[in-house]
């Protein structure tokens, strides 16, 4: 049984008997996101949060060497919830080392407004 089912178990009302899975589900999910302090990295912003407040993202390297990150990786608050993703990911897939990041600074070119003559 994994943590989800026995949540779920735990908050049947003893009284009806009933509960409702899609939103005790959902609320499990922000809660195992919050717990586990990770989220994903999809947009401009939520990447410049993610350097601006030095976090972590886990990335691997095969057997030629190539490293590789997702285009949308996972951010880990803390070393410790990273360090057990790599562990993790490890295990599920032999031969293949996992390592973890912390987003240290970036840079971004802005475009500067130009005039030109017509």
């Amino acid at each position: 049984m994994n943590n989800f089912e026995e949540y779920l178990i735990k908050e049947i009302d003893p009284r009806t008997g009933e509960v409702s899975i899609l939103r005790k589900l959902q609320k499990i999910n922000e809660l195992y996101n919050i717990m586990n302090e990770t989220t994903k990295i999809n947009t401009q912003a939520a990447g410049d949060t993610a350097i601006r407040n030095q976090y972590f993202i886990v990335g691997s390297i095969d057997a030629k060497g190539d490293l590789s990150f997702s285009p949308n990786p996972t951010i880990h608050f803390g070393s410790t919830s990273a360090r057990n993703e790599c562990a993790r990911l490890a295990v599920m897939h032999p031969g293949k080392t996992f390592l973890f990041v912390k987003l240290m600074g970036g840079e971004r070119a802005v475009p500067q407004p130009r005039t030109i003559s017509i």
